[in-house]
């Protein structure tokens, strides 16, 4: 009876270390290809189907890539002007310009240093 019970216990440790093998090579490799094929579907859907059709859970879960419009108009929005003649502000460091906020009041200015500020036009 005893040599059953240790039959019994050392099939068990080999079953249960055989099944975490299997669960860490579908993890590390089946998870991955069913992501992609979920990915995949997802893209099809978007194109068979009308975007109203779709939940937008689901549309944001697959493609939503960057920030939304609404967190990019929470974003504060600023001014810059750039300073021609540093010397005459008497800063501790090289100054190049001012950063500021637009909308505020009083309006809140913010000094970048002169490697930071470039100025171009779009």
């Amino acid at each position: 009876l005893c040599v059953v019970f240790l039959a019994f216990d050392v099939f068990f440790v080999v079953f249960c270390v055989a099944l975490a093998c299997v669960v860490g090579i579908a993890v590390c490799c089946c998870l991955p290809c069913i992501i992609a094929i979920l990915y995949a579907v997802a893209d099809q859907l978007m194109q068979l189907l009308p975007t109203a059709v779709l939940c937008d859970a689901f549309i944001s879960l697959f493609k939503q890539e960057g920030a939304s419009e609404e967190d990019i108009h929470q974003l504060s929005k600023y001014k810059f002007h750039k300073v021609g003649d540093p010397e005459k502000l008497e800063m501790s460091r090289p100054f190049g310009g001012i950063m500021i906020e637009c909308g505020s009041d009083p309006p809140v200015e913010h000094t970048l240093s002169a490697e930071d500020a470039v100025s171009f036009s779009v």
